[in-house]
């Protein structure tokens, strides 16, 4: 995890059969898991906006709105303190 929050292109997947680490070795790679993983987080974002009654937009902005509060830059900082 801290290795990925550098920006080191670690990525995994699960599957019946097993799962594991890799690196990624081309771009394509990547862009595959940083899609996945996108994906994946958006249909939970998307499960959140219908069980709180509201779209997915208003939801993302309350998100960005409440991030903004706690860094105290509207949510343009950093992710992580380094």
């Amino acid at each position: 995890t801290i290795l990925r929050q550098d920006g080191v292109p670690i990525c995994s997947i699960s599957s019946p059969n097993g799962g594991g680490y890799y690196l990624a070795g081309v771009g394509s790679e990547l862009e595959d898991y940083l899609g996945r993983i996108r994906r994946r987080a958006l249909k939970s974002l998307w499960m959140e906006s219908k069980v709180r009654r509201i779209g997915l937009a208003e939801l993302l902005g309350q998100m960005q709105m409440n991030l903004g509060q706690r860094t105290g830059d509207g949510g343009q900082g950093a992710e992580r303190n380094g």
